[in-house]
């Protein structure tokens, strides 16, 4: 006998939500299980789409105050360092 490796329980869903969810499901190309374990496994990963805009402001923002001060630099010594 096959040992079972995924545990089994009894979901009570609003209608209308399982509905919901057979509809992404078919769109996805998933089983309705595939598609409520997919959506299970996502709501447990860090927020990284949010953590990479956050981190690319930061960096256009030193980026932009770097090219600044360069700039700066540039106008009191008369040479250009930018593509140095």
């Amino acid at each position: 006998m096959a040992r079972e490796t995924n545990a089994q329980f009894k979901l009570n869903l609003p209608r209308q939500l399982k509905a919901q969810l057979e509809r992404a499901a078919s769109d996805n190309l998933r089983s309705l299980n595939g598609e409520i374990t997919y959506r299970l496994l996502k709501s447990f990963e860090p927020p990284y789409g949010e953590i990479d805009d956050r981190v690319k402001k930061i960096v256009e923002t030193a980026l932009t105050q770097i090219r600044g001060a360069l700039d700066e630099n540039d106008q009191h010594s008369g040479k250009s360092s930018i593509g140095q």
